[in-house]
């Protein structure tokens, strides 16, 4: 059986987030990184499942 994980994504909050892109080991590029008019900046990555992973820093 052949999962499809392109629909699910999981969000975490991280402060800062640039200390977090810092931490990520040398095999994972962050290459999305986009700053949200509404003062938040997110940072999109996709698992080797094919789950998106967003990390954001922000207003809430």
């Amino acid at each position: 059986m052949v999962h499809d994980f392109s629909g699910l994504s999981l969000q975490y909050r991280a402060e800062p987030l640039d200390d977090f892109i810092q931490s990520l080991p040398g095999d994972i590029t962050p290459d999305d990184l986009k700053d949200r008019p509404w003062g938040a900046r997110y940072l999109y990555l996709r698992d080797p499942l094919g789950i998106q992973v967003i990390v954001y820093e922000g207003c809430w």
